[in-house]
């Protein structure tokens, strides 16, 4: 990145050293090149605005040493150019266009092929940057120098969202600063269409809880919006009455809050480049009309515009959440209790009785009686004669 800021010093010297001179076709195209390629590069990156002013100021005003080269560069264009003549370059970053004016064109637009520039510059200004009336006299040429480039001051969050215009007016090789203007000078800022932009666009609606207050709840609006659980808030209470209440200091120690968010709706604004604070604002300018894909810009004095985006705070309503009571199981009654209808039972059929076969008898035989054997009489011995002695 050193050997980009020196290339873009030494372009800023060249360029403005003979910007007095003038450039004729040929030089312009490729210092146009140049500048565009410049702007390609890592130094001025998504995000690198906020990383330059952290490195000290000489970094930090490197946007706007490119914004003047390019400054530089309209002038040198337009010099030597006749009264009505205008000049243009085109590249990839850059659109630049130097008008000469007299009296018979300062009633043109100064716009680009971008569609952005200047629809009314009114003769106040003219009278301004040294060219005074056109009723009578001599007046002398005014320069209007027109040029779209990439945005060199955004950086992420500031709210951005166009290339950066940027309108001079001068005459004789130099540049008239332009502010406090009876009238202002309009003009338009185109930007990629942006569907939240849309008349009728609808942000909807956020919820979330604290639980304790060491939460910072986010809510993904399209607008960036936060709510900081460590506050003590309004809350309105059932009966519509109002209390101040926190959120419990640890989980589970209380009653947990609701809050409910309201999304901002973004609305299409007109910024210009504050050198004096380094910041976007938008003093001294209005929004004449806007859509989703551009805006017009009234503003009494001229310098770097860009469109960028503006939102007001989220409407934000914080209730306690009450814990709900455990459903209680009525009695059984016999009577039956009329309630409110509910879905009709399922109805349940009868089961249908299987019959059951009668036991079979199973037949018990009669025991055989076995035939008893009659006893055998036991044989008598007949008496053996007993001998008689003699």
């Amino acid at each position: 990145e050193s050997s980009q800021t020196g290339a873009l010093g030494l372009l800023s010297d060249v360029v403005g050293g003979a910007a007095g001179s003038g450039f004729d076709a040929d030089t312009a195209a490729s210092t146009a090149a140049t500048v565009s390629s410049l702007l390609d590069a890592s130094l001025f990156a998504s995000g690198m605005v906020d990383a330059r002013r952290a490195l000290g100021a000489a970094n930090a005003d490197l946007g706007g040493q490119i914004a003047g080269t390019v400054g530089a560069l309209a002038t040198g264009m337009i010099a030597g150019a006749y009264g009505g003549q205008n000049k243009s370059v085109v590249t990839d970053n850059l659109e630049l266009r130097a008008f000469r004016t007299d009296c018979g064109t300062r009633d043109a637009a100064f716009r680009l092929s971008s569609g952005a520039g200047v629809t009314d510059l009114p003769a106040s200004a003219l009278d301004a940057a040294g060219g005074d009336s056109c009723e009578g006299g001599a007046p002398a040429d005014v320069d209007v120098k027109v040029a779209r480039l990439k945005n060199v001051y955004a950086s992420e969050g500031d709210g951005a969202i166009s290339d950066l215009l940027q309108i001079e007016l001068g005459g004789e090789g130099a540049t008239v600063k332009v502010d406090n203007l009876a009238e202002p000078i309009v003009f338009d800022i185109p930007f990629d269409y942006d569907p939240t932009l849309e008349a009728g666009y609808d942000p909807g609606i956020r919820t979330g809880t604290c639980y304790n207050r060491s939460q910072v709840l986010s809510f993904d609006c399209d607008v960036p919006t936060t709510f900081d659980c460590g506050e003590s808030r309004e809350v309105t209470l059932p009966d519509g009455s109002t209390m101040t209440f926190e959120a419990p200091v640890y989980s589970g120690d209380g009653v947990p809050l609701d809050v409910t968010v309201t999304c901002p709706a973004k609305t299409a604004a007109c910024s210009f480049w504050d050198n004096a604070t380094s910041s976007w604002s938008s003093d001294g300018c209005a929004v004449v009309a806007s859509t989703a894909s551009g805006v017009t810009c009234a503003c009494t004095h001229l310098t770097d515009f860009a469109a960028s985006t503006t939102a007001p705070d989220a409407d934000v309503v914080v209730s306690v959440r009450y814990p709900t009571p455990s459903p209680t199981t009525p009695s059984p009654t016999s009577s039956p209790t009329t309630s409110s209808p509910g879905p009709s039972p399922q109805p349940t059929s009868t089961p249908t009785l299987r019959p059951t076969p009668a036991p079979s008898v199973v037949p018990v035989q009669s025991p055989t009686l076995r035939p008893t054997a009659a006893p055998e009489a036991a044989p008598v011995a007949a008496p053996v004669p007993t001998s008689q002695s003699t």
